[in-house]
């Protein structure tokens, strides 16, 4: 708007992305605070843009280098996106399940309601065993994480707040740790591809056939 305007950044990237309602990691997704460095803010006002360079400088007493900076850097990077990777197949699956309830809704009162049923609750299966493995569905509040287990994405969230605990490079352990999480997300995620490629694609071509109604 015209006259004086004001822009506050806090200095952090982009957030991973969230899966909704999931109360356990709605306040651990934050984007990795940007390491010194030169940068760049840009004004863009009818056509018209204007440059100014800035710097970011470490606080005088910490002793960590630039090369210490670059890595912690990265390294949250790498695991924010992959967290956002995990919460997009997520959100994907949870998808795909409700698509899968309205059609049986739909096949309600159709000669062929209790094939579709079946195939659903069989398809609906295999999606809450994949489910269950990278997320905690049964999540309420701050009691349940005395009482339930930390699912993958949790166990991968929680890795930034080591990583992010000070201006350190990331300790081999971390990388370790990291490594081991992404296998086994990268595990549930292969499972899903299946389900989704033979499972939802074999349910497709039972509703076709069966010619139920789209409303």
């Amino acid at each position: 708007e015209a006259g004086m305007n004001r822009f506050i950044w806090h200095m952090r990237y982009p957030d991973a992305r969230l899966v909704p309602g999931d109360k356990l990691l709605e306040d651990k997704v934050g984007g990795p605070l940007a390491p010194p460095g030169t940068y760049q803010v840009r004004l863009a006002v009818n056509g018209e843009v204007q440059t100014q360079t800035f710097a970011l400088v470490k606080a005088p007493r910490v002793t960590a280098s630039q090369a210490d900076f670059e890595a912690q850097f990265q390294f949250l990077i790498a695991i924010r996106d992959k967290l956002s990777v995990l919460h997009d197949s997520i959100n994907k699956l949870r998808s795909i399940r409700q698509q899968v309830d309205e059609w049986v809704q739909r096949a309600t009162g159709h000669a062929a309601a209790e094939a579709v049923a079946r195939a659903a609750g069989a398809l609906q299966e295999k999606l809450s065993a994949i489910e269950g493995e990278v997320i905690q569905v049964r999540y309420k509040g701050a009691r349940d994480r005395l009482d339930l287990p930390v699912k993958l994405n949790a166990k991968l969230a929680e890795l930034t707040s080591v990583v992010a605990a000070a201006d350190f490079a990331p300790p081999q352990q971390t990388y370790d740790v990291f490594h081991e999480i992404s296998g086994k997300i990268d595990l549930q995620l292969q499972r899903l591809d299946v389900v989704i490629d033979q499972d939802v694609t074999g349910f497709e071509h039972l509703l076709r056939e069966l010619q139920i109604p789209a409303i």
